[in-house]
């Protein structure tokens, strides 16, 4: 079965079979991480930009680990757990990511601005919110895409059933 690719709005048809669920995820967070490169590195205005992009790409990437390891990513979309940064980070760790103790905090203060009720997206109900330096969660994020990126095969088709 052919896969597609969209570009600007155009699906064009392409050989490939479709990308596995953990490509997919991981796909996104790759084209996303040189938007957090490309934002400037001092504290200011853009910050809450810093902060969506990292949590979106948090959450891409421990969704790539996670589907990798369970060959399911249905399960992901689940209401307690889809936009979860700590549940998902916990989730990851029982399937083999590593790591030491708790959720780290960049993780924990990502998951607060990025899990319901949703501060980073539409902050309703609320007139403002402080976001943190989002600053350390960049190395850890690059330091996560590189593990999930060694530890993905690199065939990113789905295996003939």
């Amino acid at each position: 079965m052919p896969g597609n690719v969209v570009i600007a709005g155009a699906t064009i048809t392409s050989a490939l079979g479709p990308p596995a669920p953990w490509h997919s995820y991981l796909n996104v967070a790759r084209s996303l991480i040189a938007g957090v490169d490309h934002l400037p590195e001092d504290i200011g205005p853009t910050n809450a930009a810093h902060a969506l992009l990292c949590a979106h790409i948090t959450e891409c990437l421990l969704k790539s680990f996670i589907a990798f390891n369970t060959r399911d990513d249905k399960a992901l979309s689940s209401h307690g757990l889809r936009h979860s940064l700590s549940e998902l980070w916990s989730l990851a760790r029982s399937k083999g990511m590593p790591g030491e103790g708790e959720t780290p905090e960049w993780v924990e203060q990502l998951h607060f601005l990025h899990d319901t009720p949703y501060f980073l997206r539409y902050s309703k109900g609320i007139h403002s919110f402080l976001v943190p330096n989002p600053q350390p969660a960049r190395g850890e994020i690059k330091r996560l895409l590189s593990f999930v990126d060694n530890t993905l095969p690199a065939d990113s088709t789905l295996p003939s059933q």
